[in-house]
C-alpha cells in the first residue's frame, strides 16, 4: 500500500486526489469506486487507520456513502454521536434512509428513542406519499 504522511494524505483527501494503485494502472475508477480514478474506500481506510474521522466523515458525506457515514458517528466517535447520526438520517431521501435505518436502526433507537421516532414518522410520511412499502422497518425492533 501506499504510505504518507497525515498531512499529505489529508491534503490528499480533501482534494479527492487519493488513488488506488489498481484504478492507476487500469486508468480506471479504482475498488472503491468514485470518479477518474478515486478510490473512496482506500481514502476512508487510510482516514480511520490514522484516527482522521473528521475527514472520513467529510469523506463519507461527499460520497454518498450514508451507512458507513452514521456508522463512524456511532462507533468511531468518543463519545458516539447518536444525536447527529439521527439528525443526518432525518435529512436523507426516504430510500437512502430505509438503507441506514435497517444498518444501524436498533443501535439509534437505544440511543435516543424519542428522537428516532421523530425521524421514523417523517420517514413513513414520506414513504407513504412515495407509495414504497415499510415491511422492513419493523425488523429495527427484533434484530
Amino acid at each position: 500500500g501506499t504510505r504518507c504522511s497525515r498531512a499529505d494524505a489529508a491534503a490528499l483527501i480533501a482534494t479527492d486526489g487519493w488513488r488506488s494503485e489498481h484504478a492507476d494502472a487500469a486508468g480506471g475508477s479504482g475498488t472503491g469506486g468514485g470518479s477518474g480514478g478515486f478510490d473512496v474506500r482506500g481514502a476512508l481506510e487510510l482516514c480511520v487507520g490514522a484516527a482522521m474521522i473528521g475527514e472520513a466523515l467529510g469523506l463519507t458525506r461527499r460520497h454518498g456513502l450514508h451507512v458507513d457515514h452514521v456508522d463512524l458517528l456511532l462507533h468511531a466517535c468518543e463519545p458516539a454521536r447518536a444525536e447527529a447520526a439521527i439528525v443526518y438520517v432525518g435529512a436523507l431521501s426516504y430510500s437512502h434512509a430505509r438503507a441506514v435505518l435497517l444498518a444501524h436502526g436498533r443501535t439509534l433507537l437505544l440511543a435516543r428513542p424519542p428522537r428516532l421516532v421523530g425521524v421514523l414518522m417523517h420517514h413513513l410520511a414520506q414513504a407513504e406519499a412515495e407509495g414504497a412499502g415499510l415491511v422492513d422497518l419493523p425488523t429495527l425492533w427484533t434484530q
